[in-house]
């Protein structure tokens, strides 16, 4: 990704507000919590938005993780 793309993301964000409001969760979040009670404790903590992962949801294939 450039910066030209992000400035366009940027820009098109503050146009909609459920990407602003999707960039506000994200904002500051690590991508993952690597230890499992230090990611559990988070989770319970901030009601699910813990980290970018869980956030955006993991991938999945064939309806599975």
């Amino acid at each position: 990704m450039t910066l030209k793309d992000l400035q366009k993301l940027i820009v098109q964000s503050q146009q909609n507000p459920k990407q602003t409001q999707l960039f506000d969760r994200l904002r500051d979040k690590p991508f993952w919590i690597c230890r499992q009670e230090e990611h559990k404790a988070e989770d319970i903590r901030i009601k699910g938005d813990c980290c970018f992962n869980r956030i955006i949801r993991l991938p999945r294939k064939e309806n599975k993780s």
